[in-house]
């Protein structure tokens, strides 16, 4: 079977079940882009991202793709929240302790690193990131300020303190959010209601 018509076969497959492709991605743990590229027949995928995608689908890799080795392993880990990596991309943020752009630059690193093996840690870790990107840049645009103030150097150094006492703030309620929110997708989500099963 080429590529195009198992990618028309799994976009039909997760049409009936009804579920988006972001849907999909977030159960199986693939890029969104590459469960687009896959649909439209512009890449090959591994045995690996037909037998997610067939679990996520509540279909038999054999139904869904003729011919493809069943029995290929599954990580288990890539279908599961993996919190330890999710704390970590958080907890990295406070980075910015030591100098602001670093709260930025390690967050950046463990997201380039991890976002297509850890499920959920793609959305996550641009969020973190647009976040940290914001808060460099009104950082530096107050810092630059002060320094051109006629504000003592007391002063100075409190307005200093209050900005990483703010960040450190939104990181701790960032962290405790992503623990209570993250319990796994809901039946919904999954599509188990539709006849999914649960990966």
């Amino acid at each position: 079977m080429n590529q195009i018509e198992l990618g028309k076969r799994i976009r039909e497959a997760r049409q009936n079940v009804g579920i988006s492709q972001e849907k999909l991605s977030d159960i199986t743990g693939l890029n969104p882009r590459t469960i687009q590229r896959i649909e439209t027949g512009e890449t090959d995928p591994r045995g690996d991202s037909i037998t997610r995608i067939a679990a996520a689908l509540g279909i038999s890799v054999e139904q869904l793709a003729p011919g493809v080795n069943s029995a290929l392993p599954v990580e288990p880990g890539l279908f599961k929240q993996n919190n330890g990596m999710v704390m970590l991309l958080i907890i990295a943020q406070s980075a910015f302790l030591w100098a602001p752009v670093l709260g930025l630059i390690f967050p950046g690193i463990i997201w380039l690193f991890f976002k297509e093996k850890v499920k959920g840690l793609d959305k996550l870790g641009k969020r973190v990131l647009k976040l940290q990107l914001i808060w460099y840049i009104l950082f530096a645009a107050v810092f630059a300020s002060l320094y051109r103030s006629s504000i003592d150097f007391e002063t100075k150094e409190i307005i200093r303190q209050v900005l990483y006492c703010l960040n450190l703030v939104m990181i701790v309620a960032e962290g405790l959010w992503v623990g209570l929110s993250n319990r796994g997708p809901s039946v919904k989500e999954t599509g188990l209601e539709k006849g999914g099963v649960e990966v």
